[in-house]
């Protein structure tokens, strides 16, 4: 006999993590501001995820202009996000990952756990963990590890170039 708490298990219904492979198109209406953050975002290497912070760190090196933790949140908080997903069945989440502008799934809040402002912490089962882990990262007690985050400003190259001496 089964224990009481135990769920069936449907076999004809495979757990499909979807894969995120490109960004869709900005809106037309998306701030510079969320234009260069989705810009940046696009260039964390798949199985790694950045901070929020990190993402604000990457705007101010490369744009010279201040930004912080919040403000990245703030401009992007208008693009569709992945929150939308989570409340999609399972086999329609790819169609809805497809129209991301930026991989969600690699942005995450300073200790690794993926946060929705509309759901609040997710469950470290959640579908952008499976992705991050499809990817190749790593997940432990629903936060991505240290050891899989990007360091975004050498992604971006921001250090100074050095003018060739003259001939």
């Amino acid at each position: 006999m089964a224990p009481r708490d135990s769920a069936p298990r449907h076999d004809s219904m495979p757990d499909v993590v979807p894969s995120w492979s490109q960004p869709a198109p900005a809106p037309a209406d998306a701030s510079v501001v969320a234009r260069r953050l989705i810009e940046l975002a696009n260039k964390v290497p798949a199985g790694t995820w950045v901070s929020y912070g990190d993402l604000a760190d990457a705007y101010t090196a490369v744009h010279k202009r201040n930004m912080i933790g919040r403000g990245v949140a703030s401009a992007l908080s208008s693009l569709p996000a992945y929150s939308a997903v989570a409340e999609q069945p399972v086999l329609e989440r790819q169609q809805a990952v497809d129209r991301w502008q930026l991989p969600w799934h690699r942005i995450r809040v300073a200790d690794g756990r993926v946060v929705s402002l509309r759901l609040g912490e997710r469950a470290s089962d959640d579908f952008t963990n499976q992705m991050l882990i499809a990817e190749g990262g790593t997940v432990r007690h629903g936060a991505a590890t240290s050891a899989c985050r990007c360091n975004l400003l050498t992604v971006c190259d921001t250090t100074p170039q050095r003018r060739p001496p003259d001939q």
